[in-house]
């Protein structure tokens, strides 16, 4: 891709998500912003990461991992689903997360960091590859995370704990879809515009039908 191409990935994946963070606490949602960012980190990138690289050296995961990739992409989308959206609900209590506003920072914590680790650093020693998709990616991932957020968060507000299965089932399908498409071999554009209508429509449910019943 070129220069500019590579800019713009960089600005999506890495400079939006720190200003959406850096905006969070500037707008006094301190709290709610640092809690979705340490929601992340600690559910992703220090427990369920570690967990799966300690499954990876085991012989017998690795084949079966090789053998059954149906069952091995449902098995990663739903400990995704467990690992953020339990995590999520845990989080959110912690923050002492109270509106539907402050939700909305704990995604963009969430998501934002998420972006920063997992793609846009990583962009910035690149020159070489699909910038385009990889915003894109990053834009429905984050968009979804907001989503979820909302979710789980309606069960916060009402105590009800079944919203946060709810969004466990969501993000797993969410996620499902990606790893089988990937599997399929689908041209990377058309998954990316899948994910893309799939975070939007999750978001407009999320946002329309949940947070505001």
């Amino acid at each position: 891709g070129s220069l500019m191409d590579r800019f713009f990935a960089i600005w999506i994946t890495l400079i939006m998500p720190l200003v959406l963070i850096g905006f969070g606490i500037y707008q006094k949602h301190t709290r709610a912003t640092l809690f979705g960012v340490l929601c992340f980190v600690i559910s992703q990138v220090l427990l369920r990461m570690p967990l799966l690289a300690l499954l990876g050296k085991w012989s017998t995961f690795t084949f079966f991992a090789s053998q059954h990739r149906f069952a091995y992409g449902l098995f990663l989308a739903v400990t995704a689903g467990i690992f953020e959206e339990v995590g999520r609900w845990y989080f959110l209590k912690w923050g002492k997360v109270q509106s539907t506003i402050e939700a909305y920072y704990f995604g963009f914590g969430h998501g934002g960091i998420e972006s920063i680790l997992l793609v846009g650093i990583s962009l910035l020693f690149l020159t070489e590859g699909s910038f385009y998709l990889a915003a894109m990616e990053r834009c429905s991932a984050m968009i979804a995370h907001v989503a979820f957020t909302l979710i789980v968060a309606k069960g916060r507000f009402t105590s009800k704990a079944r919203y946060v299965w709810i969004a466990v089932a969501l993000h797993a399908i969410f996620d499902f879809v990606a790893v089988m498409m990937m599997a399929s071999n689908v041209q990377t554009v058309v998954l990316e515009i899948v994910l893309f209508a799939l975070a939007i429509f999750l978001f407009w449910i999320a946002s329309r039908r949940i947070a505001t019943c």
